[in-house]
């Protein structure tokens, strides 16, 4: 009984101290210089800093919780098609395109996050 309780309280601790850092993470993500864009596993956006508003000239509020396979920004779409059309969860690559900003060459790096179930969360 006492090794049950004992696992239990660590499990409790770990999964405080994932929340601890999962919003950590996401405040650093918001304030970063770079453009930062979270998908989660179902493909809708879950967060948009404000490099990445820039940078696309669109409102966070417009795309949080949509999916990014369905959204028609310039320069989106086209990083959108390039990272989601192979299973491979690790990619980085550069590419020229045009957002509505401008003319861009942007280089992109895409990593997957996961729960505590070791299960893909998002990218």
């Amino acid at each position: 009984m006492l090794s049950i309780l004992i696992t239990n309280q660590n499990l409790q601790i770990v999964s405080e101290e994932f929340g601890n850092y999962k919003a950590f993470t996401n405040s650093f993500l918001q304030n970063i210089n770079e453009s930062g864009i979270t998908v989660a596993s179902n493909m809708e956006i879950t967060l948009f800093n404000s490099s990445a508003e820039k940078l696309f000239s669109v409102s966070r509020d417009d795309v949080i919780g949509r999916k990014i396979n369905e959204l028609d920004i310039k320069g989106l779409t086209d990083i959108s098609n390039l990272l989601f059309t192979t299973t491979d969860h690790y990619k980085s690559f550069e590419i020229h395109t045009v957002t509505n900003s401008g003319e861009k060459y942007l280089s992109v790096s895409m990593t997957p996050n996961y729960n505590l179930s070791k299960g893909l969360e998002s990218h």
